[in-house]
């Protein structure tokens, strides 16, 4: 199954993920990525299970495959620190005033996050 911040880190290290799916499947369809063959892995599932949903240095980062390509070791960390400053950007807590229209994206609203009232 698949969790709220869920993608795929691909062999140069970067990350194809979409702010509005979680599914693997879906993401792999999205980016339009080869998935026909077991023995060249062109990617690989990455899932980041929230705990402390405003604290993303809390969230458990796993490798979501039953083995792992060669190429992953390179690149695991950097990807993993990635996921982690994506997720730390999708959090608002600071501000004193969000509009209730937040568009082209995902939000965790917490701490001082609080709807702007209508005017």
């Amino acid at each position: 199954m698949c969790n709220f911040f869920s993608g795929l880190i691909i062999p140069n290290g970067d990350l194809r993920w979409h702010p509005m799916l979680d599914s693997h499947f879906d993401i792999v369809n999205y980016f339009e990525l080869p998935d026909t063959s077991e023995h060249i892995r062109h990617f690989v599932k990455f899932e980041l299970e929230p705990k402390d949903w405003l604290d993303p240095s809390t969230w458990t980062w796993r490798i979501d495959e039953e083995t792992r390509p060669h190429w992953l070791n390179d690149v695991d960390g950097q990807a993993e620190a990635k996921a982690r400053a994506i997720a730390q950007r999708m959090i608002l807590t600071e501000h004193t005033k969000i509009p209730r229209l937040i568009l082209d994206g995902c939000w965790v609203v917490g701490g001082k996050g609080v709807w702007a009232s209508e005017s």
